[in-house]
């Protein structure tokens, strides 16, 4: 300040305000007197004093003040979830934030697939750098970082917060992420495929040897046509092949049985409603629940009638006159046939060719069942003394049998022999005839004749003697 004349001035000195929020400014407001006088040298002398003092000094002071003491931080991150299901539900990972060996907070995901932990206050004192890391919580039961189907994030991320004074009257806290701008945690789930077996039961009333009926299972799954035909077991067992299944849903299967050619089977016309619902179980697996007929113990069984289409039987017996000697004539030969009790049934004759025949035998067969009937044929001896008679007795054993095809079978034996012959021999012998005349024959018969009764007379006595103890001399 200049002054070219004497006098005295007075000033004011004061601290101008600003706008800056975190100073608190100096109101302090100093009187400044300025003397000015001659000191007749030539010069104009100025003496100053602050508020009437000669050595009074002008000092402002200004306070810094913190508009904004604190700053916070809030840590957070995203869960992705990839392979059989991308959509992560409401707790189902939980992480944890850690500041050196300390936990600090576990929290579980959202269901949009985000997680955040709890606010961090920073204030002045806690102006520094601050390291935390954040990793995903494994269960302790898994295996390879894998359990129940979770493929975890071992990823383990390092969170600097750096809290610094701005210097304009805020406390600030930055957040960085090492080697990145986001937290990311991926995690894969995967399922067990869920496997079928459809099994049935084929009943029959004969005995089943296997491979006897054809069974048509079919379906869809996740648009494939599913067909497959399979025959029971000798036990009655149908067993189809697996069934596999990749995805959630409900599949549905019919399962008949496939009619045959049979007449003499009555096929089941059962068709089975097969409903297979595959849920995931949350924890790896596909799991398949089947209802039969919308039955939970629901059985898959075919029952099948066997009967019979053919039950009536005929068997004509015929059989062979041989004669030895001389020619045969119709009818000189007689045959009877005889039950099993004896009793005559028919009688017939040979023809000139010696051939007999008797009128034909009926019967029917039962279900299931074998019958036999037992009969004897023999030839019926006649009086012409010139003839020798066979005697020979023929059984005959008449059996019918349930084929098991819908059929009576018949077959018989000849005295043990399949389909045996019957054949009597007979032998003609010429008697001779006694010449006119000759009287030799009966002379000596006679002669002979008394000779014998005359012997026999000798001996009764003779043992009449011997009896009484008096012998002849």
């Amino acid at each position: 300040m200049s002054f070219t004349k004497e006098g005295t001035y007075n000033f004011t000195i004061k601290e101008q305000a600003e706008a800056f929020g975190f100073i608190e400014y100096s109101t302090v407001v100093y009187e400044v007197k300025v003397v000015v006088t001659d000191n007749n040298a030539g010069k104009l002398i100025a003496t100053v004093t602050v508020n009437d003092k000669s050595d009074g000094k002008i000092v402002f002071e200004n306070t810094y003040k913190y508009v904004d003491a604190d700053d916070e931080v809030t840590i957070s991150g995203t869960k992705k979830l990839t392979g059989f299901r991308t959509q992560v539900k409401e707790g189902e990972f939980s992480f944890g934030l850690y500041k050196g060996d300390k936990e600090i907070e576990v929290v579980k995901v959202k269901a949009d697939g985000t997680f955040a932990f709890k606010t961090l206050t920073y204030g002045v004192a806690d102006i520094g750098t601050h390291t935390y890391t954040v990793k995903e919580i494994i269960p302790a039961g898994a295996v390879g970082n894998v359990f129940e189907g979770r493929t975890y994030d071992a990823t383990v991320y390092t969170v600097t917060v750096d809290v610094v004074d701005n210097n304009e009257g805020k406390i600030v806290a930055t957040a960085k992420i090492a080697g990145g701008e986001a937290i990311v945690f991926t995690n894969k789930y995967e399922v067990e495929t869920a496997k079928v077996n459809l099994s049935g039961t084929k009943t029959y009333d004969k005995p089943l040897k296997g491979n006897d009926f054809t069974f048509i299972l079919e379906g869809e799954i996740d648009g494939q046509r599913v067909k497959q035909e399979k025959k029971n077991d000798a036990a009655g067992n149908i067993t189809f092949g697996e069934l596999s299944f990749t995805k959630e849903g409900v599949y549905t299967f019919s399962v008949k049985e496939k009619n045959g050619e049979e007449s003499f089977i009555n096929f089941s016309k059962e068709v089975y409603q097969i409903k297979v619902t595959v849920t995931d179980n949350d924890a790896g697996e596909l799991i398949a629940t089947v209802t039969v007929n919308d039955k939970s113990d629901g059985k898959i069984t075919f029952a099948n009638d066997y009967h019979l289409t053919e039950i009536d039987r005929e068997l004509v017996l015929t059989g062979t006159k041989k004669l030895t000697g001389r020619d045969l004539v119709a009818g000189e030969f007689a045959f009877g046939l005889y039950d099993e009790k004896g009793a005559l049934i028919e009688t017939v004759t040979n023809d000139v060719s010696g051939v007999f025949t008797f009128s034909k035998l009926s019967f029917r067969g039962s279900e299931n069942e074998t019958a036999n009937y037992t009969y004897t044929i023999k030839e019926i001896s006649g009086s012409d003394s010139s003839i020798t008679y066979d005697k020979a007795v023929y059984t005959v054993v008449v059996t019918l049998m349930d084929n098991g095809q819908g059929c009576v079978e018949l077959s018989y034996t000849v005295n043990g022999v399949e389909n045996g012959k019957l054949v009597f021999n007979n032998v003609y012998t010429e008697l001779e005839t006694p010449e006119t005349g000759d009287e030799f024959p009966v002379i000596l018969m006679v002669a002979l004749m008394l000779m014998s009764a005359t012997g026999l007379a000798l001996v009764l006595v003779l043992l009449k003697r011997r009896k009484s103890g008096k012998w002849a001399a």
